[in-house]
């Protein structure tokens, strides 16, 4: 939100119109707030884990801090969904990192399959600092508590697939050695500059495949 659109909304609520000093201590009232309000959750993470265990046994949430106390990073894998890749005919996970926006500006680290009907499945994700292969070890050794999803993960009949990323790479060595890691197609075409190239690329794959 910019500075006019931050004085519209001090006038809506105040009733007038504000200078540039009510402006700026305005924002850093909804700043001081926002924040306030994240670290308010953080501090709830660990009653939500347990909630999520009670209410969907067989889940894992765990919550890790720092040695002063503060939030380090969270794994949350559902039972259910990991049940469902488990039962499945073909055993796959895609397994990828983004940027999470807002107050916290850390990273989300998901691993996702999908059921019998197609469906994207969400089965694990972290929510942590950085994307590296401390974050991803974590996120893969937290999979693995779970009943349904420990075998698969020390399979080679399961199939990760992924970015280029080298902290997945690593993290598949030393927490999932015996399964298979490809390459998603999608992320090896947009590696091709130029026009139409990747799309061919892409579609190509997909004829070979199939």
């Amino acid at each position: 939100m910019n500075a006019a659109e931050l004085g519209r909304l001090y006038k809506k609520q105040k009733g007038h119109k504000a200078d540039g000093r009510s402006v700026r201590r305005y924002k850093k009232n909804a700043v001081d707030a926002l924040q306030a309000a994240a670290a308010g959750s953080i501090q709830q993470a660990p009653g939500y884990c347990r909630e999520l265990v009670k209410m969907s046994p067989g889940s894992v949430a765990n919550v890790e801090r720092h040695p002063d106390g503060s939030f380090k990073r969270i794994a949350i894998v559902v039972n259910r969904a990991a049940l469902v890749i488990a039962r499945g005919l073909f055993k796959f996970l895609q397994v990828d990192g983004g940027h999470m926006k807002g107050t916290w500006k850390g990273m989300v680290l998901v691993a996702a399959g999908k059921d019998t009907n197609n469906n994207l499945v969400l089965v694990a994700f972290v929510i942590c600092d950085k994307e590296n292969s401390t974050n991803y070890e974590f996120l893969f050794s937290e999979m693995k508590k779970n009943v349904h999803l420990k075998a698969p993960l020390e399979s080679p009949l399961t199939t990760i697939y992924s970015d280029e990323n080298n902290g997945i790479k690593s993290a598949i060595e030393i927490e999932a050695s015996d399964i298979i890691h490809r390459l998603c197609c999608k992320h090896l075409a947009n590696n091709f500059p130029g026009p139409g190239i990747g799309e061919v690329l892409y579609s190509r794959s997909f004829t070979l495949i199939t």
